[in-house]
């Protein structure tokens, strides 16, 4: 994103002040309104991010703006200033990507009873290559609209366009799970039986880090560990850890 565009986006959502700018980043911020986005190289290339500090994002607000309202705007927005990545040319590759809104409440307690309330409208993405999921830090967009049509909050953080590096093999699902178990079990201080309580497949966009920057496909693997005390204090589930693991050979 360039100084020019960066600064019509900025005025776009109510900053008018004088921006900030350095190798890694660029930023602008009155005294209720900040924005700011991280420049190809850092290590949230390509992260926008905006608040506006008028509404708390925990407050109860009367009538949060209309569904319909809230994604003609965000539409407008994402088309004017380009925030979505450029359709693929490569026919190899299918990106979906889909903006969802939603109404979001809270329950209020005053002592007696439990009530719930409307808190705010929410716009965030849905995003699939190849029909599996994409995810991570660099692979999200999050809107939170409160009293008004503009956002108390906007995390974007997606790439401009989207290319094949290389093709490799996909290990299949059952050959992840039996490495993991193997593994696990021929620990030598851990005598509990181990048992895989699920396993999904995505591509994760991670921080950028200096390196290549590629979307990598991971199978991310809940494990159940036998807890032989559960019996006795009444626990239904042992403890549990996720582990990520390489999708490729």
């Amino acid at each position: 994103m360039d100084r020019e565009h960066f600064s019509r986006l900025a005025g776009h959502l109510g900053i008018h002040e004088k921006m900030v700018e350095t190798e890694d980043a660029m930023a602008a911020f009155d005294k209720i309104r900040a924005i700011a986005y991280a420049q190809p190289g850092a290590r949230f290339g390509g992260l926008l991010f905006f608040t506006d500090q008028n509404v708390s994002l925990g407050e109860l607000v009367n009538k949060p703006p209309d569904p319909a309202t809230v994604k003609k705007w965000s539409d407008t927005l994402f088309r004017e200033f380009h925030l979505l990545p450029d359709p693929p040319d490569d026919k190899r590759i299918n990106l979906r990507l889909e903006m969802e809104v939603s109404s979001g409440s809270a329950f209020v307690f005053d002592g007696k009873e439990r009530e719930q309330k409307p808190s705010e409208t929410t716009v965030f993405s849905s995003i699939s290559l190849n029909g599996i999921t994409v995810g991570g830090p660099r692979a999200r967009i999050r809107m939170v609209f409160k009293k008004t049509e503009q956002p108390a909050l906007m995390h974007c953080g997606i790439w401009g366009e989207i290319g094949l590096h290389e093709e490799r093999t996909l290990v299949e699902e059952e050959e992840v799970v039996k490495v993991i178990k193997d593994k696990l079990t021929s620990r030598r201080d851990l005598k509990q039986r181990v048992t895989v309580s699920g396993i999904r497949l995505s591509y994760f966009a991670d921080e950028y880090r200096g390196g290549p920057d590629l979307l990598v496909p991971f199978y991310f693997v809940d494990v159940e560990f036998e807890d032989r005390r559960s019996k006795k204090m009444g626990i239904s589930q042992g403890p549990r850890q996720m582990f990520r693991v390489p999708a490729f050979r």
